[in-house]
């Protein structure tokens, strides 16, 4: 067994912990994992990988809490969210636990414990569709599953995995489903994911969408890059100063552009406009304007 630990010191969307992810490579398993704290509660996040040429089930994942003389403070267990997992396939797993009661630890370890081997599951479930919309501290990914088998479908669970720049998992989110009417063969049926970053919205590259229900599962992983833009997190308050800046600029331009044709004008206005009297060389009476427009009031 190897263990691959990489420090990830990016800063949370809501937590100032540093984050670690560690990968765990077994023979017959891959576990990448990572701690988070959020609220004074340690959450584990990770992801099972099925290394062996038969498709497992009922996957258990224990998760200890060590201290300075690898003495185990706390321990509990959680299962993978997928029933079955295909060979070369992954499912997310999650399990938290209050900080107060693993107090001074300075190690997680985390490990499959029991799994039992399957028969697997036929294909007959598709996501033709998906698309993700960002959140201020996430995102909200909506599709449809369609029933690709020739059974009906009264429920089924819908599982995301989003990965990072570096490809490590950087959240996940799962979705099960009962439907008040069974699906029908070709029928689809809409999804919606919602789910939080535990690093930089800005920092993901991809996720994945897989299936699952009684009866079928997914024929295969759904992987979607994100684009560059897709991930930006805009805050649209920011709007009003901006806008009340620009309406302040537009007004300034244009009482500046009024005041400078109010002065060309009156510039133009005494420069062609003739004396109304001019006084005569010598003595006499004074000249007339010839100017038609005004008249010598004598």
């Amino acid at each position: 067994m190897t263990s691959l630990v990489i420090f990830n010191l990016t800063i949370l969307l809501f937590s100032p912990s540093i984050v670690f992810v560690r990968a765990t490579i077994m023979e017959d398993f891959t576990l990448n994992y990572r701690l988070y704290t959020k609220e004074e509660q340690i959450f584990i996040m990770g992801e099972v990988i099925n290394n062996k040429n038969e498709p497992v089930r009922e996957v258990q994942v224990r998760i200890d809490f060590l201290n300075s003389t690898q003495a185990i403070i706390k321990t509990f267990n959680t299962y993978a969210w997928l029933g079955v997992i295909l060979p070369g396939r992954r499912a997310p797993f999650l399990g938290n636990i209050d900080a107060s009661t693993v107090e001074g630890y300075v190690e997680c370890k985390v490990e499959i414990t029991t799994y039992k081997i399957s028969e697997g599951k036929p294909f007959g479930l598709l996501i033709p569709s998906a698309s993700l919309w960002p959140l201020e501290d996430g995102c909200m990914v909506k599709g449809e599953v369609m029933n690709d088998g020739n059974e009906t479908i009264d429920s089924f669970i819908v599982v995301a995995c989003f990965y990072d720049d570096k490809g490590f998992l950087a959240a996940a989110a799962s979705e099960p489903i009962s439907l008040e009417e069974k699906m029908q063969p070709l029928e689809r049926e809409e999804f919606v994911l919602f789910s939080e970053f535990v690093n930089e919205s800005t920092s993901l590259k991809k996720y994945m969408l897989v299936a699952e229900s009684p009866n079928y599962i997914i024929n295969n992983e759904v992987w979607i890059i994100i684009p560059k833009l897709s991930n930006q997190i805009y805050d649209y308050r920011l709007l009003i100063p901006i806008s009340v800046l620009i309406v302040l600029i537009v007004t300034v331009i244009i009482t500046v552009r009024k005041q400078k044709r109010g002065s060309q004008r009156i510039r133009k206005m005494r420069k062609h406009q003739p004396a109304r009297f001019k006084a005569a060389q010598g003595k006499g009476k004074p000249k007339i304007s010839k100017n038609k427009f005004f008249k010598a009031k004598l």
